[in-house]
Protein backbone atom coordinates (compact mmCIF):
# COMPACT_ATOMS: atom_id res chain seq x y z
CA UNK A 1 0.00 0.00 0.00
CA UNK A 2 2.78 2.42 0.95
CA UNK A 3 4.72 1.74 -2.27
CA UNK A 4 1.58 2.25 -4.35
CA UNK A 5 0.88 5.58 -2.66
CA UNK A 6 4.46 6.69 -3.26
CA UNK A 7 4.18 5.84 -6.96
CA UNK A 8 0.84 7.63 -7.25
CA UNK A 9 2.23 10.68 -5.46
CA UNK A 10 5.34 10.66 -7.69
CA UNK A 11 3.38 10.46 -10.95
CA UNK A 12 0.88 13.06 -9.74
CA UNK A 13 3.73 15.41 -8.85
CA UNK A 14 5.42 14.88 -12.23
CA UNK A 15 2.13 15.46 -14.04
CA UNK A 16 1.52 18.70 -12.14
CA UNK A 17 5.11 19.83 -12.82
CA UNK A 18 4.71 19.08 -16.54
CA UNK A 19 1.41 20.99 -16.66
CA UNK A 20 2.96 23.96 -14.86
CA UNK A 21 5.95 24.06 -17.25
CA UNK A 22 3.68 23.91 -20.32
CA UNK A 23 1.50 26.75 -19.01
CA UNK A 24 4.57 28.80 -18.10
CA UNK A 25 6.11 28.36 -21.55
CA UNK A 26 2.82 29.20 -23.26
CA UNK A 27 2.30 32.39 -21.25
CA UNK A 28 5.93 33.43 -21.71
CA UNK A 29 5.67 32.92 -25.47
CA UNK A 30 2.60 35.16 -25.62
CA UNK A 31 4.29 37.93 -23.62
CA UNK A 32 7.45 37.74 -25.75
CA UNK A 33 5.40 37.78 -28.98
CA UNK A 34 3.58 40.88 -27.78
CA UNK A 35 6.86 42.60 -26.92
CA UNK A 36 8.36 41.55 -30.26
CA UNK A 37 5.62 43.49 -32.08
CA UNK A 38 7.05 46.71 -30.70
CA UNK A 39 10.63 45.83 -31.61
CA UNK A 40 12.62 42.58 -32.03
CA UNK A 41 15.26 43.78 -29.58
CA UNK A 42 12.58 44.51 -27.00
CA UNK A 43 11.18 41.00 -27.48
CA UNK A 44 14.62 39.45 -26.95
CA UNK A 45 15.16 41.59 -23.86
CA UNK A 46 11.83 40.48 -22.38
CA UNK A 47 12.66 36.83 -23.07
CA UNK A 48 16.06 37.06 -21.37
CA UNK A 49 14.61 38.99 -18.43
CA UNK A 50 11.79 36.50 -17.86
CA UNK A 51 14.17 33.54 -18.16
CA UNK A 52 16.54 35.01 -15.57
CA UNK A 53 13.58 35.81 -13.30
CA UNK A 54 12.33 32.22 -13.52
CA UNK A 55 15.77 30.86 -12.68
CA UNK A 56 16.22 33.21 -9.72
CA UNK A 57 12.73 32.50 -8.37
CA UNK A 58 13.36 28.77 -8.66
CA UNK A 59 16.73 28.95 -6.89
CA UNK A 60 15.70 31.25 -4.01
CA UNK A 61 13.62 28.59 -2.16
CA UNK A 62 16.43 26.07 -2.62
CA UNK A 63 18.98 28.54 -1.26
CA UNK A 64 16.78 29.47 1.69
CA UNK A 65 16.19 25.80 2.44
CA UNK A 66 19.87 24.88 2.54
CA UNK A 67 20.63 27.92 4.71
CA UNK A 68 18.79 26.24 7.56
CA UNK A 69 20.86 23.89 9.77
CA UNK A 70 20.67 20.20 9.07
CA UNK A 71 18.34 18.15 11.28
CA UNK A 72 19.68 16.31 14.28
CA UNK A 73 19.01 12.60 14.01
CA UNK A 74 17.37 11.20 17.14
CA UNK A 75 19.33 8.17 18.40
CA UNK A 76 17.88 5.09 20.04
CA UNK A 77 17.09 5.41 23.71
CA UNK A 78 19.25 2.35 24.45
CA UNK A 79 22.40 4.11 23.23
CA UNK A 80 23.06 6.39 26.20
CA UNK A 81 26.27 7.88 24.81
CA UNK A 82 24.69 8.79 21.47
CA UNK A 83 21.61 10.17 23.20
CA UNK A 84 23.74 12.32 25.49
CA UNK A 85 25.66 13.67 22.50
CA UNK A 86 22.38 14.39 20.72
CA UNK A 87 21.07 16.25 23.77
CA UNK A 88 24.14 18.47 23.89
CA UNK A 89 23.92 19.23 20.17
CA UNK A 90 20.23 20.06 20.50
CA UNK A 91 20.90 22.30 23.50
CA UNK A 92 23.61 24.16 21.57
CA UNK A 93 21.31 24.69 18.61
CA UNK A 94 18.37 25.89 20.69
CA UNK A 95 20.57 28.50 22.36
CA UNK A 96 20.65 30.31 19.01
CA UNK A 97 16.90 30.03 18.49
CA UNK A 98 15.32 33.51 18.71
CA UNK A 99 12.11 32.15 20.24
CA UNK A 100 14.05 30.54 23.09
CA UNK A 101 16.10 33.69 23.65
CA UNK A 102 12.94 35.79 23.81
CA UNK A 103 11.49 33.40 26.38
CA UNK A 104 14.56 33.93 28.59
CA UNK A 105 15.25 30.21 29.10
CA UNK A 106 18.73 29.31 30.35
CA UNK A 107 19.48 26.04 28.60
CA UNK A 108 22.61 25.50 30.69
CA UNK A 109 20.35 24.58 33.59
CA UNK A 110 19.11 21.02 33.96
CA UNK A 111 15.55 20.28 32.89
CA UNK A 112 15.15 23.33 30.65
CA UNK A 113 15.49 21.45 27.35
CA UNK A 114 11.97 19.92 27.43
CA UNK A 115 10.66 23.35 28.43
CA UNK A 116 12.31 24.94 25.39
CA UNK A 117 10.89 22.30 23.06
CA UNK A 118 7.45 22.81 24.63
CA UNK A 119 7.62 26.51 23.71
CA UNK A 120 8.51 25.72 20.10
CA UNK A 121 5.82 23.05 19.93
CA UNK A 122 3.31 25.59 21.23
CA UNK A 123 4.28 28.08 18.53
CA UNK A 124 3.98 25.32 15.95
CA UNK A 125 0.52 24.37 17.20
CA UNK A 126 -0.59 28.00 16.81
CA UNK A 127 0.73 28.15 13.25
CA UNK A 128 -0.87 24.83 12.32
CA UNK A 129 -4.24 25.78 13.83
CA UNK A 130 -4.14 29.16 12.07
CA UNK A 131 -3.49 27.49 8.71
CA UNK A 132 -6.12 24.81 9.31
CA UNK A 133 -8.70 27.49 10.15
CA UNK A 134 -7.97 29.27 6.86
CA UNK A 135 -8.23 25.95 5.00
CA UNK A 136 -11.53 25.11 6.71
CA UNK A 137 -13.17 28.45 5.96
CA UNK A 138 -11.75 28.80 2.43
CA UNK A 139 -12.54 25.33 1.10
CA UNK A 140 -15.94 25.13 2.79
CA UNK A 141 -17.09 28.42 1.27
CA UNK A 142 -15.35 28.44 -2.12
CA UNK A 143 -16.33 24.94 -3.35
CA UNK A 144 -13.96 25.40 -6.28
CA UNK A 145 -13.14 21.73 -6.78
CA UNK A 146 -9.60 21.24 -8.08
CA UNK A 147 -8.69 24.83 -7.29
CA UNK A 148 -9.35 24.06 -3.64
CA UNK A 149 -6.75 21.32 -3.86
CA UNK A 150 -4.14 23.76 -5.16
CA UNK A 151 -5.09 26.24 -2.44
CA UNK A 152 -4.65 23.59 0.26
CA UNK A 153 -1.29 22.57 -1.23
CA UNK A 154 -0.04 26.17 -1.19
CA UNK A 155 -1.22 26.79 2.37
CA UNK A 156 0.29 23.53 3.63
CA UNK A 157 3.60 24.27 1.91
CA UNK A 158 3.69 27.69 3.54
CA UNK A 159 2.83 26.16 6.90
CA UNK A 160 5.62 23.60 6.60
CA UNK A 161 8.11 26.32 5.71
CA UNK A 162 7.12 28.36 8.76
CA UNK A 163 7.31 25.31 11.03
CA UNK A 164 10.86 24.65 9.84
CA UNK A 165 11.78 28.24 10.70
CA UNK A 166 10.23 27.98 14.16
CA UNK A 167 12.63 25.16 15.00
CA UNK A 168 15.39 26.77 12.92
CA UNK A 169 16.27 23.53 11.18
CA UNK A 170 15.32 21.73 8.03
CA UNK A 171 14.14 18.16 7.71
CA UNK A 172 16.03 16.02 5.25
CA UNK A 173 14.61 15.66 1.71
CA UNK A 174 13.59 12.11 2.58
CA UNK A 175 11.63 13.35 5.60
CA UNK A 176 9.89 15.99 3.47
CA UNK A 177 8.94 13.32 0.92
CA UNK A 178 7.60 11.14 3.74
CA UNK A 179 5.47 14.01 5.00
CA UNK A 180 3.97 14.74 1.58
CA UNK A 181 3.42 11.05 0.83
CA UNK A 182 1.69 10.75 4.19
CA UNK A 183 -0.66 13.62 3.36
CA UNK A 184 -1.22 12.37 -0.19
CA UNK A 185 -2.16 8.98 1.19
CA UNK A 186 -4.54 10.67 3.60
CA UNK A 187 -6.23 12.49 0.71
CA UNK A 188 -6.51 9.33 -1.38
CA UNK A 189 -8.19 7.35 1.42
CA UNK A 190 -10.35 10.19 2.71
CA UNK A 191 -13.21 7.81 3.34
CA UNK A 192 -11.18 6.20 6.10
CA UNK A 193 -8.97 9.08 7.17
CA UNK A 194 -6.16 8.10 9.49
CA UNK A 195 -7.19 5.76 12.26
CA UNK A 196 -10.53 7.47 13.07
CA UNK A 197 -13.80 7.93 11.18
CA UNK A 198 -13.92 11.70 10.93
CA UNK A 199 -17.28 11.72 9.16
CA UNK A 200 -19.06 10.06 12.07
CA UNK A 201 -17.18 12.26 14.54
CA UNK A 202 -18.25 15.49 12.82
CA UNK A 203 -21.79 14.61 11.78
CA UNK A 204 -23.49 15.62 15.07
CA UNK A 205 -21.44 18.82 15.38
CA UNK A 206 -22.13 19.94 11.82
CA UNK A 207 -25.78 18.90 12.12
CA UNK A 208 -26.25 21.08 15.19
CA UNK A 209 -24.59 24.07 13.53
CA UNK A 210 -26.73 23.74 10.41
CA UNK A 211 -29.92 23.34 12.44
CA UNK A 212 -29.09 26.38 14.57
CA UNK A 213 -28.33 28.55 11.54
CA UNK A 214 -31.15 27.47 9.21
CA UNK A 215 -34.02 29.02 11.15
CA UNK A 216 -36.46 30.74 8.82
CA UNK A 217 -35.31 28.97 5.67
CA UNK A 218 -38.19 26.45 5.67
CA UNK A 219 -38.86 26.32 1.90
CA UNK A 220 -36.12 24.13 0.46
CA UNK A 221 -34.79 23.54 3.98
CA UNK A 222 -33.79 19.94 3.37
CA UNK A 223 -31.78 20.76 0.24
CA UNK A 224 -30.24 23.81 1.86
CA UNK A 225 -29.26 21.93 5.00
CA UNK A 226 -27.70 19.15 2.93
CA UNK A 227 -25.74 21.69 0.87
CA UNK A 228 -24.38 23.40 3.99
CA UNK A 229 -23.52 20.11 5.70
CA UNK A 230 -21.65 18.78 2.64
CA UNK A 231 -19.67 22.00 2.24
CA UNK A 232 -18.71 22.06 5.91
CA UNK A 233 -17.74 18.39 5.84
CA UNK A 234 -15.44 19.00 2.87
CA UNK A 235 -13.84 21.95 4.63
CA UNK A 236 -13.47 19.86 7.79
CA UNK A 237 -11.70 17.05 5.93
CA UNK A 238 -9.26 19.50 4.34
CA UNK A 239 -8.63 21.12 7.72
CA UNK A 240 -8.09 17.68 9.26
CA UNK A 241 -5.47 16.82 6.65
CA UNK A 242 -3.73 20.13 7.34
CA UNK A 243 -3.70 19.50 11.08
CA UNK A 244 -2.47 15.95 10.58
CA UNK A 245 0.39 17.10 8.39
CA UNK A 246 1.31 19.76 10.92
CA UNK A 247 1.49 17.13 13.65
CA UNK A 248 3.77 14.93 11.55
CA UNK A 249 5.98 17.89 10.62
CA UNK A 250 6.21 18.84 14.30
CA UNK A 251 7.54 15.38 15.11
CA UNK A 252 10.20 15.57 12.40
CA UNK A 253 11.43 18.98 13.58
CA UNK A 254 10.88 19.04 17.33
CA UNK A 255 10.63 15.58 18.82
CA UNK A 256 12.91 14.54 21.67
CA UNK A 257 12.51 10.80 21.20
CA UNK A 258 12.35 8.43 18.27
CA UNK A 259 8.97 6.88 17.51
CA UNK A 260 7.78 4.33 15.00
CA UNK A 261 5.92 5.64 11.96
CA UNK A 262 2.73 3.85 12.96
CA UNK A 263 2.80 5.54 16.35
CA UNK A 264 3.41 8.92 14.71
CA UNK A 265 0.44 8.46 12.35
CA UNK A 266 -1.94 7.41 15.09
CA UNK A 267 -0.84 10.21 17.39
CA UNK A 268 -1.11 12.76 14.56
CA UNK A 269 -4.64 11.60 13.69
CA UNK A 270 -5.85 11.73 17.29
CA UNK A 271 -4.36 15.16 17.96
CA UNK A 272 -5.68 16.51 14.66
CA UNK A 273 -9.17 15.28 15.51
CA UNK A 274 -9.09 17.04 18.87
CA UNK A 275 -7.89 20.33 17.39
CA UNK A 276 -10.42 20.14 14.56
CA UNK A 277 -13.27 20.16 17.06
CA UNK A 278 -12.07 23.54 18.39
CA UNK A 279 -11.72 24.97 14.87
CA UNK A 280 -15.27 23.94 13.97
CA UNK A 281 -16.55 25.34 17.24
CA UNK A 282 -14.85 28.71 16.67
CA UNK A 283 -15.50 29.11 12.93
CA UNK A 284 -18.37 26.74 12.18
CA UNK A 285 -21.25 29.10 12.95
CA UNK A 286 -19.87 31.89 10.77
CA UNK A 287 -19.15 29.48 7.91
CA UNK A 288 -22.60 27.90 8.08
CA UNK A 289 -24.25 31.33 7.97
CA UNK A 290 -22.13 32.31 4.97
CA UNK A 291 -23.10 29.10 3.18
CA UNK A 292 -26.75 29.66 4.03
CA UNK A 293 -26.53 33.15 2.53
CA UNK A 294 -25.00 31.64 -0.63
CA UNK A 295 -27.54 28.84 -1.00
CA UNK A 296 -30.68 30.42 0.42
CA UNK A 297 -31.74 32.14 -2.82
CA UNK A 298 -31.21 29.06 -4.96
CA UNK A 299 -32.74 26.47 -2.68
CA UNK A 300 -35.40 28.68 -1.11
CA UNK A 301 -36.71 29.86 -4.47
CA UNK A 302 -36.73 26.30 -5.80
CA UNK A 303 -38.58 25.23 -2.67
CA UNK A 304 -41.26 27.92 -3.09
CA UNK A 305 -41.52 27.16 -6.81
CA UNK A 306 -42.01 23.46 -6.16
CA UNK A 307 -44.63 24.19 -3.49
CA UNK A 308 -46.50 26.62 -5.77
CA UNK A 309 -46.34 24.28 -8.78
CA UNK A 310 -47.65 21.34 -6.77
CA UNK A 311 -50.48 23.46 -5.35
CA UNK A 312 -51.54 24.67 -8.81
CA UNK A 313 -51.45 21.14 -10.23
CA UNK A 314 -53.57 19.83 -7.38
CA UNK A 315 -56.03 22.69 -7.82
CA UNK A 316 -56.35 22.04 -11.57
CA UNK A 317 -56.89 18.35 -10.90
CA UNK A 318 -59.63 19.20 -8.43
CA UNK A 319 -57.82 17.64 -5.49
Amino acid sequence: MSKSLKKIALFAGLLFLLWFVVVLINQTAQVVALADRFHPVFGTTVLITLTLAYIILALIPVWLYFRLPEPLLIPDQDNEEAHKRYTEQLRGRLKNNPHIRDAGIDLDQEGTLPQALAILNGLTDEEVRRTASVVFVSTAVSQAGKLDGFLVLILISRMLWRVMHIYNQRPSPREIVNVYVNVTGTALIAAEIGEIDIGEQLEPVIGNLVAASATGAIPGLQQLSGFVANCMLEGSINAFMTLRMGEVAKHYCGSFERKKRGVIRRSASLNAGKQLAFIIRDSGTGVSRKLLAMGREKFTMSGWWGFWKTTVQEKDAGI
